[in-house]
């Protein structure tokens, strides 16, 4: 929690002011089971007071856009407020369409009032390392291993042979990172509140939090490395001719959801490889091309046995490629996906 004070705070001390506004100060929730409000704030203008219930968003992305919109929309909190290190024109812009107040550490704000309209946009962030965050502290090896704990089906069906509660060496064999990054990443979840323990067990929570933060880490910081090479096909629905991939190889972003959902049309073909293609390429006559629709990537998830579904990679990383698009075609079928497969295990009932 301290990080998101810190991060309200940063946001308060740049805030846009005018004649009649004064800013309040952030305190801290008294119900400390509300999943939604990260603090409480009160805005005043020409001597009334607007109180907001606050959610912090560390780092903005369409996804966590979309979530709080809905949010929003079921009008059961109050007025709500979104606050993070910086939410950029285009987001500024979605925000404001849709009556959503916000503020940024950057000094970019929206604020609608009776009485007062208050809209800054375009104001670029400092360059500022949060230590404490998750988020900034991501790596290749993180990224990695926070995937297998997302898509582990034993984390509440039988905790105590999820991976999360698994020897260092079992994860290792698991996922291939050495066993010093796994010691890192866990214990920046536990200080984080990711992972908490009982009973000699430790569960993964906050999960909806957690899945934003590591899709923001993998869109930017794994995902371009895994890009081995781009390809030109021939046109038209060729990857739905192709009977095998090939071992090793699978089907993942637009194509993939196409096929769990049969909802798609895809245009950008996506394969996740552990490196042997020269067939497929042959069958599909795909021809290089740095602007080709087809992008082939390498897997990263080691021996992990969940991070495939079929001749697809899973749910989880077919809704990431979808939702970092930022296409409306794709984010309606990522909605879908998240549905039908991951709701049940990213927003657990217990």
């Amino acid at each position: 929690m301290n990080t998101e004070i810190d991060v309200i705070q940063r946001a308060l001390n740049v805030a846009p002011v005018c004649p009649g506004l004064k800013w309040g100060q952030a305190m801290l929730p008294s119900d400390y089971l509300d999943k939604v409000t990260d603090a409480h704030l009160n805005v005043k203008f020409n001597n009334k007071t607007f109180p907001f219930h606050i959610q912090v968003k560390l780092h903005l992305h369409r996804a966590a856009v979309e979530r709080f919109i809905a949010l929003n929309t079921e009008q059961r909190h109050g007025r709500l407020m979104l606050v993070s290190d910086h939410v950029n024109p285009k987001f500024a812009e979605i925000l404001r369409e849709t009556g959503i107040s916000f503020l940024d550490a950057s000094g970019n704000a929206f604020l609608d009032l009776p009485g007062l309209h208050l809209f800054v946009t375009g104001r670029k962030p400092e360059v500022l390392e949060l230590p404490s965050s998750p988020a900034r502290m991501f790596h290749r090896a993180s990224v990695q291993i926070i995937f297998a704990f997302l898509t582990d089906p034993a984390l509440d069906k039988s905790p105590q042979s999820a991976l999360v509660n698994k020897t260092f060496r079992d994860i290792k064999s698991q996922t291939g990172v050495a066993l010093g990054s796994i010691g890192t990443t866990i214990g920046t979840l536990l200080e984080s509140g990711y992972i908490v323990e009982e009973e000699k067990l430790r569960f993964l929570i906050d999960r909806q939090q957690l899945l934003e933060k590591w899709m923001a880490a993998y869109t930017d910081r794994l995902r371009p490395k895994l890009i081995v090479q781009r390809y030109r096909s021939r046109g038209g629905s060729w990857w739905n001719g192709i009977q095998s991939l090939g071992p090793g190889n699978y089907w993942g972003g637009e194509v993939a959801a196409a096929k769990l959902t049969g909802y798609l049309k895809p245009e950008l073909v996506t394969i996740y490889s552990r490196g042997d293609t020269q067939q497929l390429i042959l069958d599909a006559d795909l021809r290089l091309d740095p602007k080709g629709e087809v992008e082939i990537l390498k897997v990263f998830w080691g021996n992990w046995p969940h991070g495939i579904q079929q001749d697809c990679v899973c749910p989880l990383l077919v809704y990431a490629d979808l939702m970092a698009s930022e296409i409306d075609r794709n984010m309606d079928t990522a909605k879908r996906i998240y549905d039908r497969y991951l709701r049940e295990i990213i927003e657990p009932r217990r």
